[in-house]
């Protein structure tokens, strides 16, 4: 849960995605999993750019920090997210061409509405 919970969070920050709520996140019973009901780019309607002013990248509700604890959020979040951060910088894989392409075909069809 810890683990995808921080990536969620992480691709939620860096891809400028809409916010995750808890309305929209879903933990499976059986297996601890999370999935993400809807995910989308965050974008201004008006100018068409990405909304990168947040005041607060993410946010763990008060249940979600009483569940995974201090030790929790201190060790496996954090460390889960710098070593997604370092996967992205690190190897140089034009990363920044694929989202491109990704970011591209979702405006084309915001456009298309």
């Amino acid at each position: 849960f810890t683990l995808q919970l921080s990536l969620a969070c992480f691709a939620e920050y860096v891809l400028h995605l809409t916010r995750l709520n808890p309305d929209i996140m879903y933990i499976h019973q059986d297996s601890g999993l999370i999935s993400v009901s809807y995910y989308k780019f965050d974008v201004d309607d008006v100018t068409g750019d990405l909304d990168a002013n947040r005041p607060v990248p993410f946010r763990l509700t008060p249940n979600i920090i009483e569940y995974l604890n201090t030790i929790g959020i201190c060790g496996p979040l954090t460390a889960s997210m710098i070593a997604s951060a370092r996967c992205l910088v690190q190897p140089k894989f034009k990363v920044q061409t694929i989202l491109r392409a990704i970011l591209r075909d979702e405006m084309i069809a915001s456009h298309k509405k």
